[in-house]
């Protein structure tokens, strides 16, 4: 039995490594830096952002399957593959609480792709999320753009006091 709860404990431990590693590891499309505000106790709220690119090659007949195509399945099947770009948005918390990380709280959160509000209709006052001390993705956006511009902006964050690293 201890030996199952030990292998148990290390495939844990070892899908945690992997896990906070692995938005590292990919390709970084570009780092926004870090947002720092330093209270007067000497707590300090702060948030990293970063997007990361990868390009996908995705089936042309899979894009071009409308009912109305003049081309059969056939030349579908044929045509050459298109280039996509798969963006992620990542903002992780670097937030100190009494000589701690610690996760940050944003309120009212809004993701903007080339100067357009792209959750204002599912968030119109903006998302509230919990930002972790490692990377935590909060937007994926695909396109056939490979220069794509993302801006990220909040009303609020506090660092979380009650859980520390």
């Amino acid at each position: 039995m201890k030996k199952l709860l030990f292998v148990l404990a290390l495939m844990l431990f070892g899908g945690g490594l992997f896990a906070q590693s692995s938005a590292y590891s990919k390709e970084i499309y570009k780092d926004y830096g870090t947002f720092k505000l330093e209270t007067d106790e000497g707590n300090t709220v702060s948030l990293g952002a970063f997007t990361t690119i990868n390009e996908e090659q995705v089936a042309a007949h899979e894009i071009d399957m409308n009912i109305g195509s003049k081309r059969n399945v056939k030349e579908n099947l044929q045509m050459p593959p298109v280039t996509e770009y798969h963006y992620e948005l990542y903002l992780v918390s670097k937030s100190i609480y009494e000589g701690d990380s610690t996760d940050t709280w944003v309120k009212g959160l809004r993701i903007y792709v080339d100067g357009e509000d792209i959750l204002s209709e599912q968030f119109p006052e903006g998302m509230t999320l919990s930002i972790g001390v490692e990377p935590t993705l909060i937007y994926t956006h695909h396109c056939d753009n490979q220069f794509c511009e993302f801006e990220v902006t909040w009303e609020r964050a506090i660092y979380e006091p009650r859980i520390r690293k």
